[in-house]
């Protein structure tokens, strides 16, 4: 037996597993479906592979409801409404961002009832709860007291333009980067060198201010947000032309940044993802 819960945008959460008063089973773990596109020329023997894409997942969470369920049902009915975008966890370690696709369903008894709902995930995998992020370019404050103005370093910088990002997961995953001004800069970038991929942005930044761009969440959308003290201003149109660096591959992903018009580690760059993995397993838990 495992332990999950669906936790909804707003905060509201169900909890499900034997230690919460309930029996709880979600399906599927691992099952994804790949839709194969083939074509086939005139008198070929065969077909030719032309692409392999993976759609949505629907699950189906299960199971009973131990002892008087009246108080649960309630609140499950409360929680699982139609339109309810959340996150669904398989124990503490992995989720999937999901909407609910089809409400609570009881069975008309009191003790020990039988429930189940659907989810639809749009991202079919499960991702990692435990969010990695690295930064290249950190400037450690070191202001001491007293001060000799002469003397005093007010920061040490680690010098890297060069970070290895990791993805221990099985698939390719999207990611966030903020990209913040120590000292003024221009021109703040990104770039997978084996892949020669990069991410750039065509805005000046002042000592303080950052850009965030994201394509994470249920949506998948890309934003990018410049913060300056307490105003956020979508810059989406700053985004380079030639940006193609949107995800952080399996395995190894060497990265560095870059920038114009600004001194010697202006920039700080912050890179965060969650692994990524096509099925799960209730023995591990």
């Amino acid at each position: 037996m495992y332990t999950a819960r669906f936790v909804r945008d707003d905060g509201e959460t169900l909890y499900f597993g034997y230690n919460y008063g309930s029996i709880v089973n979600i399906d599927p773990l691992s099952d994804v479906d790949v839709d194969v596109a083939l074509s086939q020329g005139f008198q070929q023997v065969g077909k030719t592979f032309e692409s392999a894409t993976v759609g949505e997942i629907t699950r189906e969470v299960s199971g009973y409801l131990l002892g008087d369920s009246r108080v649960m049902k309630r609140k499950m009915l409360r929680t699982l409404t139609p339109n309810s975008f959340g996150k669904l966890y398989f124990g503490d370690g992995y989720y999937c961002n999901c909407t609910v696709k089809k409400t609570p369903a009881f069975k008309q008894r009191r003790f020990d009832a039988a429930f189940q709902f659907t989810v639809l995930c749009p991202f079919p995998y499960w991702l990692a709860a435990d969010r990695k992020g690295q930064q290249i370019g950190k400037l450690t404050p070191s202001f001491k007291f007293p001060v000799n103005y002469k003397k005093h370093k007010f920061g040490v910088t680690d010098g890297s333009v060069f970070m290895n990002f990791i993805n221990d997961g099985d698939t390719d995953v999207t990611f966030s980067v903020i990209f913040y001004a120590q000292l003024p800069l221009s021109n703040p970038e990104i770039t997978n060198v084996d892949t020669l991929e990069k991410l750039k942005i065509n805005e000046s930044l002042q000592a303080g201010e950052y850009i965030t761009v994201s394509r994470e969440g249920a949506s998948k959308r890309l934003t990018v947000i410049k913060t300056s003290g307490d105003v956020e201003t979508n810059i989406y149109g700053k985004l380079d032309d030639a940006s193609n660096l949107y995800y952080i591959r399996a395995g190894d992903n060497i990265l560095k940044h870059s920038y114009t018009d600004g001194a010697e580690h202006a920039l700080n760059t912050s890179v965060f993802y969650n692994d990524a993995y096509v099925g799960v397993f209730d023995d591990i838990m």
